[in-house]
């Protein structure tokens, strides 16, 4: 099972943003080993910052936070019961102020059959 979540954080100070994907990462990552989830079965990605006041489509007046960014935590586990009780649990980040994302495709969990040889008839 591939499972990511991803965060996010906005501030209008650069240096700060690191500072809270710091805090932010380190809270997610407590709550995935908490329950048991193995720090082997999990990664981090590289920060994706986006600058509002680069975009053309976005004026300086338009963007309540200049700097805007994504992080995403994937866990590659093929203990599924317990990924999905840590899943059931998602809400607990919110409460800790964690802002989750990932309304995209490519942020919901991913289930990954890899014994087709075993079931195939010979």
């Amino acid at each position: 099972m591939i499972w990511p979540i991803q965060f996010t954080e906005a501030s209008n100070q650069l240096e700060n943003i690191y500072e809270q994907l710091e805090y932010s990462g380190e809270k997610v990552r407590n709550f995935l080993t908490d329950p048991g989830v193995s720090e082997d079965e999990t990664s981090i990605s590289t920060p994706l910052v986006t600058d509002k006041t680069a975009q053309r489509w976005v004026g300086p007046q338009d963007a309540q936070f200049r700097f805007v960014t994504d992080q995403t935590v994937t866990i590659y586990s093929e203990n599924i019961d317990k990924i999905r009780e840590v899943m059931s649990q998602l809400a607990e980040l919110g409460k800790q102020a964690i802002t989750l994302s990932g309304v995209e495709y490519q942020v919901r969990p991913e289930y990954i059959f890899n014994s087709l040889n075993d079931i195939k008839p010979k």
